[in-house]
């Protein structure tokens, strides 16, 4: 591992910008609603469809969650930064394609999961086909992407996100049942990472008790205070 690696490494681990502060939070919904399972775990073999570094589902693989890894990202960089991210490890693989076009077989994956992509996805009804295509009978996916309203918006956003009646929308026709779901960072918080943003590099440097805050959260109060991002966990039909 090069010394950059390292860094970038140690800093996911302990100092929070806005993209680490996200993956702290983001990351214990999605354990939450993995730990409310009767198995407490999402399968064998976990796709991790727009993986961009991969961090999120290195992550779910460390802690139990599954045990290997196929990670697919279709942008050159973030494509650079999943294989150096991911390493020289037995159960992880990784792929340069889109969503549209996922280079596994037919009901092979034992669960999908793709964090912050949907909203970038003009048709997403043909991605959700997609994600359809590979989960095998009994399977899960496992989606997060922003909630509306959209205060900040993205210009590589096509839509300002989902409302959880949106998402079952899209995969519930597709043979997948709901299994629940979680609200995560407020945009109060959000708010406070975009104004940080505009005082240069150190400035994002993030408080550590910003994310202690949001992590003593209900879910109630998360809602009452306008939600950043929702995270689902569907089971396709055996």
């Amino acid at each position: 591992m090069s010394l950059q690696q390292t860094l970038r490494s140690l800093a996911r681990k302990y100092c929070l910008t806005p993209n680490t502060i996200r993956y702290r939070i983001e990351f214990r919904v999605l354990a939450e609603l993995i730990r409310e399972l009767p198995q407490s775990r999402i399968g064998d073999t976990v796709l991790d469809a727009g993986a961009g570094s991969g961090e999120m589902s290195k992550r779910l693989q460390e802690a139990g969650f599954c045990t290997r890894l196929i990670g697919v990202e279709p942008f050159e960089e973030n494509y650079r930064r999943l294989v150096a991210n991911y390493g020289v490890h037995p159960d992880r693989e990784f792929h340069q394609a889109d969503l549209f076009n996922l280079p596994v077989d037919d009901a092979s994956v034992d669960a999908l999961v793709s964090t912050q992509v949907f909203e970038h996805i003009e048709n997403d009804g043909e991605a959700a086909d997609e994600v359809a295509r590979v989960v095998k009978p009994g399977g899960f996916a496992l989606i997060s992407t922003p909630h509306p309203p959209e205060l900040f918006p993205n210009d590589g956003h096509v839509r300002p996100g989902y409302e959880l009646e949106e998402m079952d929308a899209l995969f519930g026709p597709r043979g997948f049942e709901h299994v629940g779901h979680r609200y995560f960072l407020t945009q109060a918080t959000t708010a406070r990472i975009f104004a940080a943003a505009r005082f240069g590099t150190l400035s994002q440097i993030l408080p550590l008790a910003w994310a202690d805050r949001e992590e003593r959260l209900s879910q109630s109060e998360i809602f009452a205070q306008q939600p950043y991002g929702i995270a689902c966990l569907y089971k396709r039909a055996d």
